[in-house]
């Protein structure tokens, strides 16, 4: 991953990413930047060197005042036993809520994954929507909630998520989709998903 500073608006050499990196080394790609008002956090994708063995693994961290939060990056946990299941169209924002008087960012993220046929097979895609809350940044993972889909749907492939947050918190989600024969852009808000922790 390589990054570029601005200052007093002077941008810096190109520089790598090397921050807390495991012995042996990794490789590292798909970079998302968010301002979480505590500082910038930074998500990419690694997959340690194992001989080509490893998996890529979503991983994260806090930049702020100057140095990284945390000396070892954390991993997206799993909702419950179920693994999130992210690939590379990752979209991450925030949004603002306020409960009793008192404002805080939420970070939000939207993805698709393929879904699990009855009896361990796959079928289509689907977008999948979770929340983080506190400024903490090992806990406060909400579960995992998906857009609904009927039966008959289940083969259909939603993909390449993006969302917009409104002042009042609200959230309205948009993917691609072949749901009508065609691919088409279609939307929901947030509170119109589905839990699920499978």
């Amino acid at each position: 991953i390589l990054y570029r500073e601005n200052t007093g608006g002077q941008w810096s050499d190109t520089q790598t990413f090397t921050d807390a990196l495991p012995a042996g080394g990794a490789q590292r790609k798909s970079p998302r930047v968010v301002s979480d008002g505590s500082g910038i956090v930074l998500f990419w994708q690694e997959m340690a060197n194992q001989g080509g063995t490893g998996k890529w693994v979503w991983k994260y961290n806090r930049y702020s005042n100057g140095s990284w939060e945390l000396d070892a990056p954390l991993s997206i946990p799993n909702d419950g036993n179920a693994a999130p299941r992210i690939g590379d169209d990752l979209f991450v924002f925030t949004r603002k809520v306020t409960s009793g008087g008192v404002e805080t960012t939420r970070l939000c993220f939207t993805w698709s994954r393929r879904k699990w046929l009855t009896g361990g097979g796959r079928g289509g895609s689907e977008i999948a929507f979770r929340e983080k809350t506190g400024t903490d940044l090992a806990s406060g993972w909400g579960s995992i909630r998906v857009v609904p889909h009927a039966p008959s749907s289940f083969h259909y492939r939603d993909t390449q998520p993006a969302a917009i947050a409104d002042s009042d918190g609200s959230v309205q989600l948009f993917w691609s989709s072949d749901r009508s024969g065609a691919r088409a852009l279609w939307s929901l808000d947030i509170a119109d998903l589905s839990d699920t922790a499978t």
